[in-house]
């Protein structure tokens, strides 16, 4: 089983990237919102979901080990496969997703390709209870994780890759004011 993959983009698909690692080129499926910050050459790392069946075995990379853990819950619903949980996240966020699940959103839900009225019920459903057990619990955390994505968003609008926006926000302190953290990524990365 691939747990987790590091490497270079050699090329990319529609819908996936070919990771160069040890002279072995692995096609990771990414979300769309993922792909459209890397380019050829970029060193990359993912969390890696091995989905195996008679006749597949295909990879799925996530930036993230929530949003592998959430891609893997989506896949726990029934009418729900790696193609439409790779469509949702590669359309919105897992948090985004996550909330519209835990208020009963079906309106939100229906807006994802592939998924219609009956299998947004049924993701409500089943995931329903988990998830607000789940935000409950990481209720303090989870201001610093919206915090850190709109960090890496402001960065990517000021022309950064998300690599390299990462990078930049790595050694930055969580606990500093959004703005706070851009700056000092910032001039951490004009350093480098």
């Amino acid at each position: 089983m691939i747990a987790f993959i590091t490497g270079t983009i050699h090329h990319l698909q529609d819908g996936a990237v070919v990771v160069l690692t040890g002279g072995i080129g692995y096609a990771v499926a990414i979300p769309q919102r993922t792909q459209q910050s890397l380019h050829v050459g970029d060193t990359v790392s993912f969390y890696t979901y091995q989905h195996v069946r008679e006749d597949v075995l295909a990879l799925y990379g996530f930036e993230s080990v929530s949003e592998m853990q959430f891609f893997k819950q989506l896949l726990q619903v029934s009418g729900i496969g790696p193609r439409i949980a790779l469509t949702a996240l590669s359309q919105h966020s897992a948090l985004e997703i996550q909330r519209a699940i835990i208020r009963a959103d079906k309106t939100f839900l229906t807006g994802i390709s592939g998924i219609g009225k009956k299998t947004a019920e049924r993701i409500i459903l089943d995931l329903k209870d988990s998830l607000a057990v789940l935000e409950g619990e990481t209720n303090n955390s989870a201001p610093s994780q919206e915090q850190e994505l709109s960090a890496i968003d402001a960065l990517i609008s000021l022309g950064y890759s998300r690599v390299e926006a990462m990078a930049a926000l790595k050694e930055v302190d969580q606990s500093l004011s959004l703005e706070e953290q851009v700056r000092q990524a910032l001039r951490r990365a004009s350093r480098v």
